[in-house]
């Protein structure tokens, strides 16, 4: 729930630059081949869905194409 919290009031105060830096990292993490022990030991799936929310269009949607992905490797594991 923290990291919601967090990811929601740092994209409320985001610039651009913090913006194109945030679509750059929700694609690479698109691309990580994960397994549902690595989510849940990390937190990462809970932090991702929390930026699904963002108030930024393209941020909210990156993000949800990560969870989508990550869901897809661990069915295919």
């Amino acid at each position: 729930m923290q990291m919601s919290r967090t990811s929601s009031a740092f994209l409320c105060c985001a610039g651009q630059e913090e913006l194109t830096a945030m679509m750059s990292t929700l694609q690479q993490l698109k691309q990580v081949i994960v397994t549902q022990e690595i989510l849940v030991a990390t937190g990462a799936g809970k932090a991702v869905k929390g930026f699904s929310k963002a108030k930024s269009t393209k941020v909210a949607e990156a993000a949800k194409a990560v969870v989508k992905a990550w869901k897809q490797c661990i069915l295919q594991t």
